[in-house]
């Protein structure tokens, strides 16, 4: 038997130790190398299968709306119960869905993604703002108070919780509110032409015309407004000028200005009265005719159409005359027959 002195032993022992130390070591790293890896794989597909998702919604609500104006509705509608039952991740992409399903008339699920988004992402205001919209647009009016409200205690100087929250008073019909609201935002963006439309037309509601003109004579011409805010402030000056029973002046301005408006049965009896108002029955006629269609219980309509009829009648007689004519084909200037 071959002698070994302890001092070898020693050695040969520790040496051992650092080998298998080493060994243990490396196959730790390599498994805990390989875990990693299966890990970071396994979140990369997860991050692939989610972008695919949200790609896929946002292809299809492009689709959805070019059909739409393709006028093809029934494979838009087709479109519009995939993209409902799909489920992005990507905020912009469910607000895109949450828009596109609420235009489709399908509301309780677009207030439910706008709530979910809400939810989730807990310091942004919009949510709540589009939120609050919905139930504005439904006619809850509560319930969109309380969600302009809360978009706004998540940040006191969101222009369009503000804008949302004016909407609302003036639906409440308190147009002092209203227009504090709109001038909280008019003082914070001087150049907020939606704000400074707010504005005047809650003046004129208050029965502050006069002050409302200015405004609207500078809107009409403001760098920064869009046409279609240009005859918005058009409308609202010819509005303005009736307040203050300047029939020819409002009479000018809703005409030149009605055609590029989507038209309501209140739009047409405003045209009507100012018509009335300077003589010209037939073309009143023809305008409240149109309001009447749209709204066949409209309360200032049928009174102008009485009035008118009864007008129409004592003209007859004073002339002798037992038919006082068909008006029908009688368009008011700038209208064209399909109006």
């Amino acid at each position: 038997m071959k002698w070994t002195s302890p001092g070898i032993s020693r050695w040969l022992a520790g040496s051992f130790c650092r080998v298998s130390a080493r060994l243990v070591s490396h196959t730790v790293f390599r498994c805990t190398l390989a875990i990693l890896t299966i890990s970071l794989s396994g979140c990369q597909w997860v991050s692939r299968q989610v972008a695919s998702q949200d790609r896929r919604c946002e292809q299809l609500c492009k689709d959805a709306e070019a059909l739409h104006e393709q006028g093809d509705f029934r494979h838009a509608s087709s479109l519009i119960s995939e993209i409902e039952k799909s489920s992005p991740k990507n905020a912009s992409t469910r607000d895109m869905k949450a828009r596109l399903l609420w235009e489709n008339g399908r509301h309780q699920a677009a207030i439910a993604e706008y709530r979910s988004l809400a939810d989730q992402f807990a310091g942004d205001p919009q949510p709540v703002v589009n939120l609050g919209q919905c139930y504005l647009e439904l006619g809850q009016i509560d319930e969109a108070q309380l969600a302009s409200e809360a978009a706004l205690l998540r940040d006191s100087q969101s222009v369009s919780a503000k804008m949302l929250l004016g909407k609302i008073h003036e639906k409440q019909r308190d147009y002092d509110a209203a227009y504090e609201m709109y001038r909280s935002v008019s003082d914070l963006w001087p150049d907020d032409v939606a704000a400074k439309l707010a504005m005047a037309r809650v003046q004129i509601e208050r029965g502050q015309a006069d002050r409302a003109c200015p405004i609207l004579r500078e809107l009409m011409h403001h760098p920064y407004a869009t046409l279609p805010q240009q005859r918005e402030a058009e409308w609202q000056l010819g509005l303005a000028y009736a307040s203050n029973q300047r029939w020819e002046d409002a009479v000018q301005r809703l005409e030149q200005s009605i055609a590029e408006r989507e038209l309501s049965a209140d739009d047409w009896y405003h045209l009507a009265e100012a018509q009335f108002h300077t003589g010209s029955g037939e073309h009143a006629r023809i305008s409240v005719q149109k309001s009447l269609a749209m709204q066949p219980d409209h309360r200032g309509a049928t009174t102008l159409a009485q009035m008118l009829s009864a007008n129409t009648g004592a003209d007859a007689i004073a002339k002798g005359q037992s038919n006082p004519g068909n008006v029908a084909q009688i368009q008011p200037a700038g209208f064209s027959a399909t109006r």
